[in-house]
């Protein structure tokens, strides 16, 4: 499934994006993805810490979209749980289901 990385992530106004603590810039789905993946889960054995580094790399080096097989979804959405509060959740697990 192809998926839009450069989709960004608005605050509780809908409106005004949020803005990603690193850089200072607007906060995009690439963003929230890459954070998850490389975020510790330290119930995940090194496999699956290796295949997170993995898919994490596909979304790095992708321009503005990305295909990603309906596991790396579900790992992502995954992590993003583990990562992250309702309104970041929401939306990129609204922009992950969307196509």
């Amino acid at each position: 499934m192809k998926i839009t990385l450069t989709t960004v992530i608005k605050q509780i106004d809908g409106v005004k994006p949020l803005l990603n603590q690193d850089n200072g810039m607007s906060l995009t789905l690439r963003d929230v993805c890459s954070i998850a993946l490389l975020a510790p889960d330290q119930k995940d054995e090194a496999k699956q810490k290796f295949s997170d580094y993995e898919i994490f790399k596909k979304v790095r080096d992708a321009k503005k979209e990305v295909e990603l097989t309906a596991e790396e979804i579900v790992r992502i959405k995954k992590k993003i749980g583990i990562v992250y509060a309702a309104l970041i959740l929401g939306q990129a697990y609204e922009l992950l289901e969307k196509d």
